[in-house]
């Protein structure tokens, strides 16, 4: 029920959750058609820029789902020439998602990095470098040591499975990448993009069945993926 929601939000006051509760508001507004009143209050906070870390972190993930990357970014500098760098691993980690989301991989590892100095166990910023090295096809071996501590934590994500395939498939351990592959399709088999890695694995093992297959599901879950369309027409 987004009007009550709305409701809700609105009549939180003054106070620790003051820009939480207006961001979500936002958020519900827009979910209502009510842009207009939505970027108002999103202006009001761009314009204000207070001290409230986790507010902060709730606005700039906001702007970052509405791919508003560079107001995302200006933001965080402005609130860090103000008040500082907030010193949580929350902190880091939706920095590096911007600079991830600008297209700067080295500045988002960078980012990622310092979530590990504050943490070294946190599972999402060890999957994001580890994924990171292995679509670059740098770092394998230290890309295999960080996703795995990642499962430790989270053995049954998907991502962090399909992570782990794609590194043993840059490693040219094609078996183990399809078998890390079918763990992670059997727990999120709607994925595109693991059923593209499935793909990839079966073409480099001269499964043609098996790689149209896989190919047909990732562009039956997402019918734009251009990638899988050419990799697809390329089998014989």
């Amino acid at each position: 029920n987004q009007e009550k929601a709305a409701e809700s939000f609105a009549k939180v006051g003054p106070g620790g959750m003051k820009m939480t509760a207006d961001v979500n508001l936002a958020l519900t507004l827009d979910k209502l058609g009510r842009e207009k009143e939505a970027a108002a209050l999103i202006d009001k906070y761009l314009a204000e820029c207070p001290k409230d870390e986790d507010g902060t972190l709730e606005f700039i993930d906001y702007l970052r789902r509405r791919k508003e990357f560079e107001k995302a970014q200006g933001h965080l500098q402005k609130y860090i020439s103000l008040h500082g760098e907030a010193q949580g691993e929350k902190f880091y980690f939706s920095w590096g998602m911007i600079r991830d989301a600008m297209g700067d991989t080295a500045g988002a590892v960078q980012k990622m990095q310092k979530v590990l100095d504050i943490n070294p166990v946190e599972p999402y910023s060890l999957n994001y470098i580890a994924y990171t090295y292995a679509v670059l096809g740098e770092k394998l071996d230290e890309a295999e040591t960080m996703v795995k501590k990642a499962l430790e934590s989270m053995p049954h994500s998907a991502p962090f499975l399909d992570t782990l395939g794609w590194v043993y498939f840059k490693k040219g351990k094609f078996a183990e990448a399809a078998a890390e592959l079918e763990r992670a399709l059997a727990l999120m088999g709607n994925d595109p993009i693991i059923w593209e890695h499935l793909g990839d694995v079966a073409a480099a093992m001269k499964d043609a069945q098996k790689a149209r297959e896989a190919y047909g599901n990732s562009l039956k879950y997402d019918p734009s993926n251009e990638a899988a369309k050419k990799k697809l027409s390329e089998i014989k």
